[in-house]
């Protein structure tokens, strides 16, 4: 019976977590509109239907959420990180939000608000 030597193994299982853990921007290009959200982890009521993020293929992103609230400026994905910075923010810096899933038509994002409560939102995309 053949083995595989060790380190072949081990560059074989390191490649294929590499890429699993890896996310492409061209996979979140698209409008996402929000289908659910979790607040430390419980699914809160809420109205869903203001909540969308654009992304588009030359970088750029708009958010809108409840109210009046709305955000655009430039995106970058990195491993398993959606950057975005705000330069509607009268100081834009680069903010980190963790991918949780991103796949077909499905989008799950995970962040902390100002009391460093976990925040999830799931989209789903809509074009």
């Amino acid at each position: 019976m053949y083995r595989w030597p060790k380190f072949l193994c081990y560059i074989l299982f390191s490649g294929f977590c590499f890429s699993a853990c890896n996310y492409e921007s061209a996979a979140l290009q698209g409008v996402w509109q929000a289908d659910a959200f979790y607040q430390n982890d419980q699914l809160q009521s809420v109205v869903l239907d203001s909540i969308r993020l654009q992304c588009s293929e030359n970088g750029l992103y708009e958010f809108h959420s409840t109210g009046f609230y709305h955000e655009k400026g430039r995106y970058r994905v990195a491993g398993k990180y959606l950057f975005v910075t705000d330069s509607t923010a009268a100081t834009p810096s680069e903010r980190a939000i963790k991918i949780l899933s991103l796949a077909g038509d499905s989008l799950k994002l995970e962040m902390r608000d100002q009391n460093a409560q976990k925040q999830v939102l799931v989209f789903k995309k809509t074009g």
